[in-house]
C-alpha cells in the first residue's frame, strides 16, 4: 500500500463521514465551577423545613450544659433523635438529622428538609438536673418563618419526659400551632381539650420521686381562653393565684411536693371555632411515696 493510495482513502472518509460504529472524538468544552453548582442545585421549587434546637443550663443555673435529649415523631410515627431512658437512637425520618452543634453555646439541633404537613410529637428527655430552652423554627414553601415558638427556662431532671405537639404546614403565612403533648383527660372533647394542655405531666396520673422538692407543672394556654374564668384547686384548696393564664402563652408552675396522693383540678372557659363558649376541665393525680 503506497502513500498516495492512503491519502486518497483518507480524503474520501473526510468527505463522506465516518463509517457506522466509528466514533470521532469531539473537543471537550471547559465547564466553569459556577456551572457545576447550578447543575447540582435541585429544581424542586421553593424550600421548606423544620428546625428544632435545645439549649441547656446546669443545676447551678450558671454553667451552660446540655441536660436533655430530643426525640421527634412525624405524622407517620417515624422517629428521629435519642431516647436516653431506653438507650435507643432513631434515624427513621427521611432527610432529617440530629446532633450536637453550637460554637459559643452548646445545643442539640434536629433539622428536617421538606417535612410532611401534619402533627409532630416532640419529646424532651432529661439527662441531668437543670433547665432547657426549646426553640422551634418552621419554614413554609416560600422559605419564610411565620412564627418561631420558644419555651425558656423549663426545669428538668434525669429521666423526666416533656412532650409538645407541633402542627406543621408548608402553606405560606400560616403560623405553627404548638400545644402540650398531653391534653389533660382520658375522654376526647375535640378542640375543647386544647384550651388547657400540658408538656408535663404527660399522663393523668404520675408517680414522683420521694425526695423531689417540687412538682413543676408545665401548662400551655389555648389562644381563645378567657383568663378570668380560670380556676385551680389542689386537694380542694384554691390555688388559682399561682397561675397567670395568658391566651396563647405557657407557664411553669412549681407545686411543693408533700408525701401522699394529691388531686389537682384545673378549668377554664374559651371560645370554639364556631364562636361558642365551652369549658375545659382537667383532673391530674400525682403520688409521692
Amino acid at each position: 500500500m503506497n502513500a498516495r493510495w492512503f491519502r486518497s482513502v483518507l480524503l474520501l472518509v473526510l468527505m463522506i463521514g465516518p463509517p457506522v460504529g466509528l466514533a470521532v472524538a469531539q473537543p471537550q468544552k471547559e465547564t466553569r465551577p459556577d456551572q457545576i453548582l447550578l447543575e447540582r442545585r435541585p429544581s424542586t421549587g421553593p424550600f421548606h423545613g423544620l428546625t428544632i434546637r435545645l439549649f441547656g443550663l446546669a443545676a447551678d443555673k450558671v454553667t451552660q450544659d446540655l441536660v436533655t435529649e430530643l426525640l421527634l415523631a412525624d405524622p407517620q410515627r417515624r422517629r428521629t433523635g435519642k431516647d436516653p431512658i431506653a438507650r435507643m437512637e432513631y434515624e427513621e425520618i427521611p432527610s432529617c438529622s440530629y446532633g450536637e452543634d453550637g460554637e459559643g453555646r452548646p445545643m442539640k439541633e434536629l433539622d428536617i428538609r421538606a417535612p410532611l404537613d401534619g402533627s409532630y410529637l416532640v419529646q424532651v428527655i432529661g439527662t441531668a438536673r437543670g433547665s432547657y430552652d426549646l426553640c422551634i423554627r418552621p419554614q413554609d414553601e416560600t422559605a419564610h418563618s411565620p412564627n418561631q415558638p420558644t419555651f425558656d427556662n423549663i426545669p428538668t431532671a434525669r429521666g423526666v419526659v416533656h412532650a409538645y405537639r407541633l402542627e406543621y404546614t408548608r402553606t405560606p403565612g400560616v403560623p405553627m400551632k404548638v400545644t402540650g403533648g398531653f391534653e389533660g383527660g382520658e375522654e376526647t372533647q375535640g378542640e375543647i381539650d386544647k384550651l388547657l394542655t400540658y408538656a408535663y405531666p404527660t399522663a393523668p396520673q404520675i408517680e414522683l420521686r420521694a425526695k423531689q422538692a417540687s412538682f413543676p407543672l408545665v401548662i400551655l394556654y389555648g389562644p381563645t381562653i378567657l383568663p378570668e374564668t380560670f380556676k385551680a384547686t389542689l386537694n380542694g384548696t384554691d390555688i388559682s393565684r399561682r397561675f397567670k393564664p395568658v391566651p396563647g402563652g405557657y407557664q411553669v408552675v412549681p407545686l411543693k411536693s408533700v408525701r401522699g396522693s394529691h388531686t389537682l383540678m384545673l378549668s377554664v372557659q374559651g371560645k370554639t371555632t364556631a364562636g361558642q363558649v365551652a369549658t375545659d376541665k382537667d383532673e391530674l393525680l400525682f403520688n409521692i411515696p
